[in-house]
């Protein structure tokens, strides 16, 4: 292992940038693990950790260090290339971290994208994907701020509900994606003449 290593490639900085593979890198800086040792430390399911592991390791931040067999069971061991991690002055300079959440967020959706149009039927000429496993849809709401924030807080809510059962990897359990977005939208210079205007 070696002493620091300076991230410098987009790829690794969206690897580190997910807050489950934070704390999955600093338990692969202090010791050697299994994915499956990693999820019970973090209470993650096994399946879980076992692809964001796959993401540090496809990024070249940890690798595979030991192989050993145990009751029949291939357990493969992983750790950290580095004590200490750096981030490229290029990929950082940024005072106020704008354009590092930018492009996170730009990373996270774009990713998200390409994974939902790889699931539309590709027969179909119209983008109505209503049906079956798949919702698409955009909502342009006029609410009150009460109100507003009652709706953040039902809909956290139900996150947190379904959030839970990624605890429990049972046979038959499937894997889905939920992107969900919601923010104040700023008023168009064409909305305050409208509202301004005699």
């Amino acid at each position: 292992m070696q002493e620091e290593y300076l991230i410098q490639e987009t790829l690794q900085l969206k690897a580190v940038s997910n807050p489950v593979r934070m704390q999955m890198l600093q338990l692969l800086i202090e010791r050697q693990l299994t994915a499956t040792q990693i999820g019970d430390r973090m209470g993650i399911a096994p399946a879980r950790a076992h692809y964001h592991l796959k993401q540090l390791e496809t990024a070249g931040l940890v690798k595979l260090v030991e192989t050993r067999e145990n009751a029949g069971i291939l357990e493969k061991y992983y750790r950290a290339i580095s004590k200490l991690f750096r981030l490229d002055r290029t990929l950082t300079h940024d005072p106020t971290g704008l354009k590092s959440r930018q492009s996170k967020v730009h990373a996270v959706i774009e990713s998200t994208a390409r994974g939902f149009e790889q699931c539309l039927p590709e027969n179909g000429d119209e983008l109505n994907p209503t049906d079956g496993d798949l919702l698409f849809q955009v909502l342009s709401l006029r609410l009150a701020p009460q109100r507003y924030d009652r709706m953040l807080s039902r809909l956290r809510a139900l996150l947190l509900e379904f959030e839970g059962d990624d605890r429990n990897e049972r046979p038959g359990m499937g894997h889905f994606k939920l992107l969900l977005m919601a923010y104040p939208e700023q008023k168009s210079q064409a909305d305050n003449v409208s509202t301004n205007g005699h």
